[in-house]
């Protein structure tokens, strides 16, 4: 069975079509699982995370009476967030 001139440049058409397509999403997908795969926090997002698993005693208690009043503490989180 014999394709038309038409039909068969539609069909080398779409293949250089699929061709492109695989040409420019390969590279980019590959070098978006490279960029995820060595990508690092940037270093303020880093200290907060390492202040805030550093963070073990609970300043909730006035035992040295250092204040006034003992007034609720609040985690780094909540104050770096607002």
């Amino acid at each position: 069975m014999a394709l038309h001139n038409g039909a068969a440049r539609a069909k080398a058409w779409l293949q250089n079509l699929s061709v492109l397509l695989l040409a420019v999403a390969l590279p980019v997908g590959l070098s978006e699982l490279a960029l995820r795969w060595i990508y690092e926090e940037p270093w303020y997002d880093q200290l907060i995370d390492e202040q805030f698993s550093g963070e073990k005693i609970e300043y909730t208690k006035n035992r040295f009476e250092l204040r006034d009043r003992d007034y609720p503490s609040r985690s780094l989180r909540a104050t770096c967030a607002s």
